[in-house]
């Protein structure tokens, strides 16, 4: 109950994110439908239900719709409901996201020294199977017109990312600059990730294993105009009794943020 103890960290599971999902399904496995897709929500029949709810395996009534999904993903399901709602919803803006993972051997075999780097330790160069980055990772300035927004040492910040043997990059690439790199070809795009971490970081030898997965509407936008948006929806959901918007579109992107928000939300329902 209350603020979430992890707020300020970086938070992941051994397993991989599917954790939550996978947990909320053993512990709730009678109320929860896997595999069916809800299609509509629209108003439920004159003195029943509020909410009528289409799905891909029939139809159902409830008192109470909680959406925690996109903004662009509420918008479509909304429309028959409240079309006024559903056009704010499709405001909210998404920036595209494509991010590496590249998994390496440890040891000065796939370094070289590139001059004075605060990110390359010496007492941390020329072992074999010592460890070539310390720290978190960093992000690239918006002043460098990269479309690479950052890179994190994954197996430093979380447990078990890699066997004592190697070391895992990941590379987060486009951004609300460069939408235009979810066009690009997978092989491209590994080719500027990579080709980054060998101008920055003087990495020489080619990855053991490479992971790419493309986010075409990724993390919602805190815009110039967002709060205007927000006020707004926030004023036309107030005349939907049972009806609740609940994703990181509002009051932070971030899985922490979504934690804290899901679990004051329980505590008010």
């Amino acid at each position: 109950k209350g603020a979430v103890p992890f707020k300020r960290t970086l938070v992941s599971f051994r397993e991989g994110m599917q954790t939550v999902t996978n947990a909320l399904v053993e512990k709730y496995s009678s109320h929860i439908r896997c595999g069916v897709e809800v299609q509509n929500i629209s108003a439920g029949a004159s003195g029943h239900s509020r909410f009528a709810i289409q799905t891909s395996n029939g139809s159902l009534e409830a008192d109470h719709a909680i959406l925690c999904v996109p903004a662009f993903a509420a918008a479509k399901l909304l429309e028959s409901y409240d079309l006024e709602l559903s056009q704010l919803l499709r405001q909210i803006e998404y920036a595209p996201i494509a991010v590496v993972g590249m998994g390496f051997e440890k040891g000065d075999s796939a370094l070289k020294r590139k001059g004075d780097s605060r990110l390359l330790g010496d007492s941390h160069l020329g072992e074999k199977g010592a460890v070539p980055f310390i720290g978190y990772g960093y992000l690239v300035a918006s002043s460098e017109k990269s479309p690479v927004l950052g890179a994190l040492f994954e197996d430093q910040i979380f447990e078990g990312r890699a066997d004592a043997n190697h070391f895992l990059l990941r590379v987060m690439l486009g951004g609300a600059d460069h939408p235009e790199i979810v066009r690009d070809s997978p092989e491209t795009i590994q080719s500027i990730a990579f080709n980054h971490l060998e101008k920055v970081l003087g990495l020489q030898s080619k990855p053991h294993k490479v992971f790419l997965k493309i986010w075409p509407q990724a993390i919602a936008q805190y815009t110039v105009e967002y709060a205007d948006v927000i006020r707004k929806l926030r004023a036309r959901r107030a005349d939907h009794p049972g009806l609740e918007l609940l994703a990181n579109y509002i009051d932070g992107v971030s899985f922490n943020d979504c934690v804290e928000n899901a679990s004051r939300f329980a505590e008010r329902f």
